[in-house]
């Protein structure tokens, strides 16, 4: 029988856990001069990963492509810099080079490691990933302020359409609201790029479907 004190003790470990990976990620960071300004963000995107407790066995690869996601925002556009620069084997020999260092010291990790611990962060946080005219990946969080403004227009655009709808007794039309919600991001507030006019196009479909389902429900029509 397990005690009420170990018990305790073993939730604390489970909370702490997370934040020796951190501080682990920290040092290593700080380490290799790794740009401050992406520090923090790096560390939020570990911050949610790890509460999954999926660590893995390679930490520095986990590490690593954190920071290759954070790097990736649509906003660096245009970003040539290849996964591969974050490995030390490839680091000397990356021809695209950013326009200032991302750190001093790429990591000892193979690439194949850093795109697998990549694609298990994105499905694991259901990031939503933007593509450039080049097919180049772009990240952006869902827990990110940008996506969260997005995702308040499209619910705001899905509820107004619905009401209209049924003002005017008149059924609503899928394109005409999404390429309206479209013109708001990169038009008038100028959230992202153009360049991810149709990526993202691809993404709100159905994100505005669904949004408009919802609505029907909620205002119970």
């Amino acid at each position: 029988m397990v005690s009420k004190a170990g018990t305790k003790d073993a939730a604390r470990s489970d909370l702490e856990a997370p934040t020796v990976y951190l501080k682990q990620a920290y040092r290593l960071y700080v380490s290799k001069q790794v740009r401050q300004d992406l520090i923090l963000p790096t560390l939020r995107i570990l911050a949610t990963h790890l509460g999954t407790k999926e660590l893995g066995r390679e930490p520095e690869a986990l590490y690593a492509a954190a920071l290759y996601i954070a790097f990736r925002h649509p906003n660096t556009y245009p970003n040539l810099v290849p996964r591969s620069y974050f490995c030390a084997k490839n680091f000397k020999n990356t021809k695209r080079l950013p326009p200032e260092p991302i750190f001093r010291e790429a990591f000892s990790v193979k690439d194949s490691s850093i795109d697998w611990y990549t694609k298990r962060i994105v499905d694991k946080l259901s990031i939503v990933i933007l593509y450039d005219e080049r097919g180049l990946p772009y990240f952006l969080e869902r827990t990110g302020p940008i996506y969260r403004l997005i995702d308040a227009l499209a619910e705001e655009a899905s509820i107004d359409a619905v009401l209209t709808s049924e003002i005017v007794n008149r059924r609503e039309l899928l394109e005409p609201i999404v390429s309206g919600l479209l013109n708001r991001i990169f038009t008038v507030l100028q959230l992202l790029p153009r360049i991810f006019y149709n990526s993202l196009y691809e993404h709100l479909v159905p994100h505005v479907e669904a949004s408009i389902e919802n609505a029907k429900w909620v205002l119970g029509v």
